[in-house]
């Protein structure tokens, strides 16, 4: 049996899978995605218990596959036969295949830059030529130096299980974690290198692109 770690302890305490699922059809509906083509295949990274990928199907999208790194967290998923063990990196997909490529949350994970910069390779590579990616992950917003002002508190640790979740994830992956939040021009560039931005949103802790893959 696969042994959990620490952090995916923490991440399975900080939502409930269906809060998470709330959270992402909201998300997903802010994108305007309820009114995309149904037929769309999507490829979800770092799709973590699979969450996202319930979001998507609740939308009516059924071409819907999902990759972790993590097998505990894949075999923890109600879909799990939707969704793959493999590498961002190296992606188990064919070229030119998916319609939409989206990464919730995963990209400030990977141990160092090179890393990020080979996931956008993969995730262009992957993509249709009229495809879409989607990246949300962490943005060093006020909102977010307010979250980790309050989360060094012990007190409020101590009085809510959510920020205890979320502070203990951050100490699990500090280095990269905020290595990743300090180079916010770099990744900006490096994202553009693979795609052409439609939407840029940095608000709430979170930037959130949606691009469209730059020609090769």
């Amino acid at each position: 049996m696969t042994e959990t770690t620490a952090w995916e302890v923490a991440y399975q305490r900080f939502e409930t899978p269906e809060q998470e699922r709330r959270k992402f059809l909201r998300r997903l509906r802010s994108l305007g995605a309820h009114r995309w083509d149904r037929r769309t295949g999507v490829l979800e990274i770092c799709s973590g218990r699979g969450s996202g990928l319930v979001a998507w199907r609740a939308l009516g999208f059924r071409d819907v596959y999902g990759l972790d790194l993590s097998v505990a967290l894949v075999m923890a998923s109600d879909l799990h036969r939707s969704s793959v063990v493999g590498d961002a990196r190296r992606l188990p997909f064919r070229t030119a295949s998916r319609d939409v490529a989206i990464v919730q949350g995963g990209l400030h994970h990977l141990p160092e830059f090179d890393d990020v910069r080979a996931a956008l390779a993969e995730m262009r590579r992957v993509l249709k030529p009229d495809g879409r990616v989607i990246i949300i992950e962490p943005w060093l917003t006020p909102f977010l130096r307010v979250v980790h002002f309050v989360t060094a508190q012990p007190l409020a640790r101590a009085m809510s299980n959510t920020l205890d979740a979320f502070a203990a994830m951050t100490d699990e992956e500090r280095p990269t974690y905020e290595a990743w939040l300090a180079r916010r021009d770099q990744i900006l560039a490096t994202v553009a290198v693979d795609f052409e931005p439609v939407v840029v949103r940095k608000r709430w802790g979170k930037l959130v692109f949606v691009g469209r893959p730059r020609p090769r």
